[in-house]
C-alpha cells in the first residue's frame, strides 16, 4: 500500500506520517531513504528485503528532490502501490507531472 504525505508544513507532515509509520511498523523494520542517499541505496530498498527478511516498512522523504532518484522512484510506483509492504511517501513541493503520478499510485 502506498501512502502521499504532500505539503509545505514540513512539521505537520512529517508528524502525521511517522505517526502512521509507527503504527505500521509494530513488527516491521523500517527502512528510511531521502535524498541524501545514494541510488544504490534506492534501488536496494526497492529489491526486497528478501526471502528470510522481516517485514518492512518503507519511507521516501524528499526524493524527488534529487532527480536521479526521483526517476528511479517514479518507474517502481506501480509495484510500490501493489506491494504487501507500507510505504510511505513524503515530498514539499513536487513537480506537477510527478504530483500527478504520485496520485495515481497512491
Amino acid at each position: 500500500m502506498l501512502y502521499l504525505y504532500l505539503g509545505t508544513d514540513r512539521e505537520k507532515a512529517r508528524a502525521k506520517m511517522n505517526t502512521a509509520v509507527e503504527k505500521a511498523a509494530k513488527k516491521a523494520d523500517i527502512v528510511r531513504i531521502t535524498d541524501a542517499n545514494t541510488i544504490d541505496d534506492l534501488k536496494a530498498s526497492l529489491q526486497g528485503g528478501g526471502m528470510f527478511a522481516q517485514k518492512r516498512v518503507l519511507v521516501f522523504e524528499g526524493v524527488c528532490t534529487n532527480l536521479e532518484l526521483c526517476d528511479v522512484l517514479l518507474e517502481s510506483l506501480e509495484r510500490l502501490s501493489k506491494s504487501d509492504e507500507d510505504v510511505f511517501v513524503y515530498e514539499e513541493k513536487p513537480l506537477a507531472d510527478v504530483r500527478k503520478k504520485l496520485e495515481k499510485y497512491a
